[in-house]
């Protein structure tokens, strides 16, 4: 026997072994000659049961292994070191019919199968879930009050300090921000207010007392720690944190993903709506970009220009400002420079120059990516979406940035926001 010739078995190393979301993981395979090229590969189901591929080319290093947090791709669907690169990389493959009996259920971990390969085909395969709770975390259907939501809670009695947790304009739930959320330590209401259940199908009409009941029901639990709330948005839900903490004194911190500083209008509303009433009476909002603007259906809208140019009234402006001096504590925006849905850059800029001209009195920052548009959350999640059709309209919107940077500001703001939530909380006993 020549020992030499026995080849070693290609391994494929993972850590940690049942990751949250929101990691980064530590991907490393072995047993492979010096200089030899591997291909590394993924295919994941979405929550339409659409699969979803990646792919990175390798040069094994001098000692036969590939390292994804050490090594660039020599070719594939991203580049540069980044090991979380073949995740949010992956694309729809459209050779691959949709199944929707493989569709990943929402609030389940989300499953890829990686695999490995060489000049002689698969040598090595694994498969990965990744959750949206950690173990203990705990989740409850709220209905009190007419309240719509999930209550998700960290492990222990508590009492936890407690954020309300809003999506943007496609209404529904922000389920995997709130699991994740008390996955890192905070009680998190997710909270529909249209768009879910029984809610209102559009984003009319929408009265601020019900997240005034929100915020009540969560400070009378004895798991929640007060005296105040900090509530997170993305897009329109961004500006309407920022909306909720100017209202209520118990808000006393916002986390604004690509936010607005002033009202919009309302979402497939009805003539003479608004988006938000208090008192029974109309929030001053701006108009929102007609549907009549977009083009023919399945062509992309890049809809900056238009709320740019409705911005040039500066009256309107005014008059929709959302009055963000008034919140009762610190203040994190988040934007990307390229966003093509709405210019969530400039509009975060004007809520930095109005807290600052009013003598906020609070430490509040704003985080600007470069290369970024619309679609920054979730670290880890698919970036290499250049266009999202509206579920509520029908429009199919652009969102910007690069799928690179969509992904290193996800990444980025996530552990930033991570930062500010336990520093606010320690200051909010």
């Amino acid at each position: 026997m020549v020992l030499e010739n026995i080849r070693p078995v290609p391994t494929i190393q993972v850590s940690p072994s049942e990751p949250l979301f929101d990691e980064s993981l530590h991907i490393r395979v072995s047993g492979f000659r010096a200089g030899q090229r591997v291909s590394l590969r993924t295919r994941t189901r979405d929550y339409f049961g659409r699969l979803l591929t990646s792919r990175g080319d390798f040069v094994a290093d001098d000692a036969g292994t590939v390292d994804l947090s050490k090594q660039a791709p020599t070719a594939g669907t991203y580049h540069g070191i980044d090991a979380m690169g073949l995740f949010w990389s992956e694309m729809l493959d459209d050779t691959a019919t949709a199944n929707p009996d493989l569709a990943w259920q929402l609030g389940t971990p989300l499953t890829t199968e990686l695999f490995v390969e060489d000049e002689d085909g698969t040598v090595a395969s694994t498969t990965l879930a990744r959750r949206f709770r950690a173990p203990g975390v705990t989740s409850e259907e709220v209905r009190d009050h007419g309240l719509r939501g999930v209550l998700f809670l960290p492990p222990g009695a508590g009492p936890h300090p407690a954020a309300i947790v809003l999506t943007g304009s496609v209404g529904g739930l922000a389920w995997a921000e709130g699991g994740l959320l008390a996955s890192h330590g905070f009680a998190a209401l997710a909270l529909a207010y249209f768009n879910y259940a029984d809610l209102p199908p559009t984003l009319a009409d929408i009265p601020l007392e019900y997240f005034g009941r929100a915020v009540g029901w969560l400070r009378k639990r004895a798991d929640i720690r007060g005296p105040g709330l900090a509530v997170i948005g993305t897009s329109r839900g961004a500006e309407l944190a920022l909306l909720l903490g100017a209202t209520f004194p118990d808000v006393t911190a916002v986390v604004a993903y690509v936010p607005s500083h002033v009202c919009w209008g309302p979402v497939g509303g009805a003539p003479g709506q608004a988006a938000w009433t208090q008192a029974g009476q109309a929030v001053a909002t701006m108009p929102t970009p007609p549907i009549s603007l977009a083009p023919a259906p399945g062509v992309t809208f890049r809809a900056t220009p238009v709320f740019l140019s409705l911005l040039e009234d500066s009256i309107a402006e005014a008059d929709a400002a959302i009055a963000v001096e008034r919140i009762s504590g610190p203040v994190l925006l988040i934007s990307g420079e390229d966003d093509q849905l709405w210019p969530s850059a400039l509009m975060a800029g004007r809520v930095m120059d109005r807290l600052a001209m009013k003598g906020h009195s609070f430490a509040s920052s704003h985080l600007r990516y470069l290369n970024a548009g619309h679609l920054i959350g979730i670290p880890n999640m698919w970036t290499r979406v250049p266009a999202l059709p509206h579920p509520i309209n029908g429009v199919v919107y652009e969102t910007g940035g690069s799928p690179d940077q969509n992904a290193y500001a996800s990444a980025d703001s996530w552990a930033k926001m991570l930062g500010f939530l336990p520093s606010w909380a320690e200051n909010n006993k």
